[in-house]
């Protein structure tokens, strides 16, 4: 499957939110669908840390080359490259990564998403994994 930066982001905010369904002692997620999270969120956080570790490169670049400045430990890009700046940081966030997911059979899925009440992003996540 193809996903981006972006939602590559978005997948690991979501699974490491304090409040997801993953942290809900009351719900009982089924091994098959915690085997695919545990397999696919390592899969995801090694392109998370390639995505993160660009991003902070091309901030100190713009540091390097006095089109920005470090404030408070902050990275703050000077006003006139913030187009610039943001292009870049869009264009990054953008780029598609191919990510062989640990799949979950449609049935067990269905099963288990008719027994929970999730929020959109979490089930949003969960059905990527669907084979």
């Amino acid at each position: 499957m193809k996903i981006t930066n972006m939602t590559i982001e978005e997948i690991i905010n979501v699974l490491n939110d304090t409040n997801s369904f993953r942290n809900n002692v009351d719900i009982k997620i089924p091994a098959k669908i915690r085997f695919a999270i545990r397999v696919n969120e390592g899969k995801i956080n090694e392109l998370y840390k390639a995505y993160t570790e660009e991003r902070v490169t091309l901030l100190k670049d713009y540091v390097d080359d006095g089109r920005a400045t470090i404030e408070d430990n902050k990275i703050k890009v000077l006003p006139d490259y913030i187009p610039e700046a943001n292009k870049e940081l869009i264009e990054l966030s953008n780029i598609e990564n191919d990510v062989d997911f640990q799949t979950i059979d449609k049935e067990t899925m269905d099963e288990f998403l008719g027994t929970v009440s999730l929020s959109v992003p979490e089930e949003r996540i969960l059905l990527m994994f669907v084979d």
